[in-house]
C-alpha cells in the first residue's frame, strides 16, 4: 500500500511485492526444472490454484482508507484472528484479493506467473497456532515465516504489519514487514495425485505418484 494514491490503485494489482517476485523465480528456476521419473514434477500442481491476499477493511468506526497513513488502517483479518478467533477460508473480493496463476481457468484474477503463493494467516490459525498460545501443529520446523494476511498500515511511524509464524513459540502474530522472516512456498496438488508411501514426518516424508 505504500505511496500509493487511491485504493484503486492498490487493487489493481500491477506492481509485485518482492515475495511474490521471490516465489515466482524459485518456482522457475528451481521447482519446474524438476523430473521424478521421467515425470517433470510440475504435472502434479494444481495450476488452477488459488490464494486469497485478503486486504478487506475492518469495519470499526474510525479506521483507516487502506493507503493513508492516517489513521492506521486495519485489516478484516485483525478482527477475526486477534480479537474473535474465527478464521475463514471464503475470500471477500475474488475480483482483485483471489490470486490464479496467468491462463488458469475457474476463478482468480490470474495475476500470477505461477500457480504458487504463500499461507493464509487464516490456515495457520487453523492448523492450531493462535496468537500467544504457543503450539505444536504440523507447521512448525524451527523456522519462522510469513503468511499472506495483511493485519494493520500506518499510524505514527507508517509500519505495515504482515500476521507470521514464530518459530520458537509457534505463534501466528502479527510482525512488521521489515522484519525478516523465511518465505515457505505453498503449492496445490492435482485430484489426480495419490499417497504413495511415507508418514508425514520430517524424517519419513509423504512421498506422491499420479494416478494411473
Amino acid at each position: 500500500t505504500y505511496n500509493l494514491t487511491s485504493g484503486e490503485v492498490m487493487l489493481s494489482n500491477t506492481i509485485s511485492s518482492n515475495a511474490k517476485i521471490l516465489l515466482e523465480n524459485w518456482y522457475e528456476n528451481i521447482f519446474s526444472i524438476k523430473n521424478e521419473n521421467g515425470i517433470n514434477v510440475t504435472n502434479y500442481v494444481n495450476n488452477n490454484a488459488t490464494f486469497c491476499n485478503d486486504r478487506s477493511l475492518s469495519s470499526q468506526k474510525g479506521n483507516g482508507d487502506g493507503i493513508s497513513f492516517v489513521p492506521s488502517t486495519k485489516f478484516a483479518s485483525q478482527y477475526r484472528l486477534k480479537n474473535v478467533n474465527k478464521p475463514t477460508l471464503i475470500c471477500p473480493d475474488v475480483e482483485h484479493d483471489l490470486f490464479s496463476a496467468k491462463g488458469s481457468s475457474g476463478k482468480g484474477n490470474q495475476k500470477l506467473e505461477y500457480p504458487v503463493g504463500l499461507i493464509l494467516g487464516d490456515e495457520i490459525h487453523f492448523s492450531g497456532s493462535l496468537r500467544h498460545i504457543s503450539t505444536n501443529s504440523y507447521l512448525k520446523n524451527d523456522v519462522g515465516f510469513w503468511s499472506m494476511t495483511p493485519d494493520e498500515f500506518g499510524g505514527e511511524y507508517a509500519p505495515a504489519w504482515v500476521f507470521a509464524y514464530y518459530a520458537n513459540t509457534g505463534y501466528n502474530s502479527e510482525e512488521r514487514v521489515y522484519r525478516s522472516f523465511a518465505l515457505r512456498a505453498v503449492i496445490n496438488l492435482k485430484k489426480e495425485v495419490l499417497l504413495s508411501g511415507g508418514n508425514g514426518t520430517m524424517d519419513n516424508p509423504y512421498t506422491v505418484k499420479l494416478a494411473n
